[in-house]
């Protein structure tokens, strides 16, 4: 099964985002580029 298959099928989880907004999260595709901006929040918050 997908991940966002998982996820929809979990009731705490449906109850609280829609499976529009699960596929949305699982699409590759809006996470490209965002690896540099992770690390550097990350780094932010150990200083």
């Amino acid at each position: 099964r997908r991940l966002v298959d998982v996820l929809a099928a979990h009731p705490e989880i449906a109850r609280h985002v829609s499976r529009a907004q699960l596929e949305g999260f699982c699409d590759p595709a809006n996470s490209l580029g965002q690896a540099g901006v992770m690390v550097d929040r990350v780094l932010a918050s150990l200083k």
